[in-house]
């Protein structure tokens, strides 16, 4: 077969030809059309009576003032410099590494664009998207309109980002997040939240305690940001079938929660947890080192340099051991199975 034929065959997998509704196979565009109108549309009526406000600042605050400043070019190249590369282009076509390529030809005319329409308003044109599919595994569910994504311009991409790295100066000068919130907190970060678990357990263990360390689940978690349908819809996001939960420390007195499944083990971050500390471990690394085991035997036939096995190491090893090691420890017996 070609090259050509093969690559029509894989644009022709991203085809949306049918979706399926409550088991009916029904109109695409106006479907789709509805779908995302309801999902993007917001909602002008918010009131601030309908938000907990705990920390106002003031309007004479120097990086209040500042926000309002014209965006600088300084700003607009490190947003691009910083934006994750190989993504989806929007309806435009440009990518985050043509801006990255051409910046010095473009710069003057992205400066002036981003700076009008901050200080006037964002063009409608700015939220065009494409539906994206969203590749699944089983592929009746690729008939959902669930699967699939719109796709925003880059440029729209780069000017939140700019907007983005101005309120967290104003919420980091402010303290406006505490310690506790380890997503979206710069000094704080994803294995903080994993060790912090990690320590609880141990806690309750040690001081004979009982507790109940619960995993929610919400569906469709980052389709709106919007105060407003946050704040209404906050209960009905949370899937009760996948939230899960497990009983930690002194287990003899256990917490029973009529609604809650409760499960010997629980998923969180990528990570398995227990009540107890050794079977944690055992879990996790078994996992790990089970697939990669796979790996280094069928390479244990070659006649690998040093420099070719650090590759290999960095392949298919490195990010993954990197990320349970931080959690947790190896044992010799699972280290021995990924040994080159």
């Amino acid at each position: 077969m070609s090259t050509l034929h093969l690559q029509r065959q894989r644009k022709k997998r991203t085809f949306i030809r049918k979706l399926r509704h409550n088991a009916n196979i029904i109109e695409i565009h106006n479907f789709v059309n509805n779908h995302f109108q309801q999902l993007c549309t917001q909602d002008k009526n918010l009131r601030e009576s309908q938000i907990n406000i705990k920390t106002k600042i003031s309007e004479e605050c120097e990086l209040n003032r500042n926000f309002s400043n014209e965006i600088e070019t300084r700003e607009i190249y490190y947003a691009i410099r910083t934006a994750c590369k190989n993504r989806s282009p929007g309806t435009d076509g440009l990518s985050y590494e043509l801006n990255d390529s051409f910046y010095d030809i473009i710069q003057k005319e992205i400066n002036l664009i981003f700076n009008e329409v901050f200080n006037l308003q964002v063009p409608t044109q700015f939220g065009d998207g494409i539906i994206v599919l969203v590749s699944q595994n089983n592929s009746t569910y690729n008939e959902n309109i669930e699967s699939f994504r719109p796709s925003l311009n880059c440029d729209y991409k780069i000017f939140s980002k700019i907007i983005k790295n101005r309120v967290e100066h104003i919420i980091e000068n402010n303290k406006l997040l505490t310690s506790s919130q380890k997503c979206s907190n710069k000094h704080r970060n994803v294995f903080q939240a994993l060790l912090s678990i990690k320590d609880k357990i141990f806690s309750l263990k040690h001081k004979h305690k009982t507790g109940k360390l619960i995993s929610f689940d919400m569906e469709k978690a980052f389709d709106r940001v919007d105060h407003t349908y946050l704040y209404k819809t906050i209960v009905q996001k949370f899937n009760l079938d996948k939230t899960t939960s497990i009983d930690i420390g002194l287990v003899s007195d256990r917490i029973v929660v009529d609604w809650l499944d409760n499960s010997c083990k629980i998923k969180i971050l990528g990570i398995l947890f227990t009540n107890c500390h050794r079977l944690t471990i055992k879990l996790n690394w078994e996992a790990t080192t089970h697939k990669f085991a796979q790996i280094i035997r069928q390479h244990k036939t070659r006649e690998l340099n040093l420099q070719q096995k650090v590759m290999l190491a960095n392949t298919y090893l490195t990010s993954k051991l990197w990320y349970v090691g931080s959690i947790m420890t190896i044992n010799k017996y699972l280290l021995g199975r990924i040994t080159l």
